[in-house]
């Protein structure tokens, strides 16, 4: 069973003018102002119930983001974004430094690579994980290690290049 909206009564002013009862008051607006309204655009959809190009389909899913990362452990995931590098010959080096490096064990600090990227995750660090990815490096490496620095703090990451040229950036401009 449809219901249909009754339209407003168009009542007739004594100068001869037509105007239409307005319902609530975007619909006075539209009256008393016409074309020059805020809301003029709605105009044709005054008592349907919403846009016209909405077909009242369910919303689309357009995108699903990943939760591997943090799979397995109940720790926040903070992102690494403060690091340096430098182009050192035959090998790029990565500094990180972050508080309480020290601590840190072999075993809590993984490091994938693959020739065009790699990935740094510190495990269980001041009870965070941190994570380094650099999905496009400047050009290839065929190998990826990495050193924590007791004394200052930090972890070198050293990447050696397959090709000896100098890097004027550590990520590929996509």
């Amino acid at each position: 069973m449809a219901t249909t909206e009754k339209e407003p009564e168009i009542e007739v002013v004594p100068d001869g003018e037509a105007t239409k009862e307005a319902r609530n008051a975007l619909e006075e607006n539209i009256i008393s102002k016409g074309k020059h309204s805020y809301y003029y655009a709605h105009k044709n959809n005054l008592g349907v119930g919403g846009d016209e190009k909405n077909y009242g389909t369910p919303p689309r899913l357009l995108k699903t983001e990943s939760k591997t990362e943090t799979e397995g452990s109940s720790r926040p995931l903070k992102v690494i974004t403060d690091y340096a590098w430098a182009d050192s010959g035959k090998k790029v080096k990565v500094y990180i430094t972050l508080e309480g490096i020290v601590e840190l064990t072999d075993d809590q600090v993984t490091l994938d690579h693959t020739k065009t990227s790699f990935k740094l995750r510190l495990n269980n660090l001041n009870d965070k994980d941190y994570l380094l990815n650099i999905p496009v490096l400047n050009d290839e490496i065929s190998k990826a290690t990495f050193k924590i620095k007791q004394a200052s703090n930090k972890i070198i990451i050293f990447l050696t290049k397959e090709n000896d040229f100098s890097w004027y950036d550590l990520k590929k401009d996509c």
